[in-house]
């Protein structure tokens, strides 16, 4: 979520280097992403320690969550490079972004699991793509295997996401500059 929030500003607080350079657009959000990836890693320390401590059996599924990554990774820098285009010309919608993706976590069963859920109310938890992403994450460290719908729908999210950002990029490169 870090790093789609600070994806909202980053061609604005990098303005001077943007309009002075030809550098290309994918380097700000990427240098975004690298930040926040380093935080995670450095927060993984702990992770042997967990297992560890909780005496947690560890499989070879565990290795599942390095492709885990490269899927969300991708699917979070071509959201980067979209809402950064975005809030680059309306610049009033960063705020506006941080609040749904702030709503999008208490929706999605990050700290509360899907079967706490009502009977009724489980469209929070199918028509929720960040769902999805979380267990493709969650399942690997947890010893177990994400089932194939889960795969399929956060590779095709990552698809399509990257096919977007191409196009908007493609589009709207030009008119960024001016937009600042």
């Amino acid at each position: 979520s870090a790093t789609i929030n600070e994806s909202c500003g980053i061609f604005n607080e990098s303005a001077s280097i943007i309009k002075q350079s030809d550098l290309p657009l994918y380097l700000y959000i990427l240098r975004v992403f690298y930040r926040q990836f380093m935080i995670m890693l450095h927060n993984f320390i702990i992770i042997p320690f967990v297992i560890f401590f909780t005496n947690t059996s560890v499989n070879l599924d565990i290795l599942l969550f390095i492709p885990a990554i490269v899927i969300t990774s991708i699917s979070l820098i071509s959201t980067g490079m979209i809402l950064a285009i975005f809030c680059t010309r309306y610049r009033d919608m960063g705020p506006v972004v941080q609040s749904v993706v702030t709503l999008c976590f208490f929706i999605t069963p990050i700290i509360w699991t899907s079967e706490q859920l009502p009977k009724g109310r489980k469209e929070f938890v199918d028509y929720n793509i960040f769902y999805y992403f979380m267990e493709m994450l969650r399942k690997p460290l947890m010893g177990t295997v994400p089932d194939v719908t889960i795969w399929f729908y956060t590779i095709i999210t990552s698809i399509i996401m990257l096919m977007v950002s191409t196009l908007v990029l493609t589009k709207y490169r030009s008119r960024i500059v001016y937009w600042l």
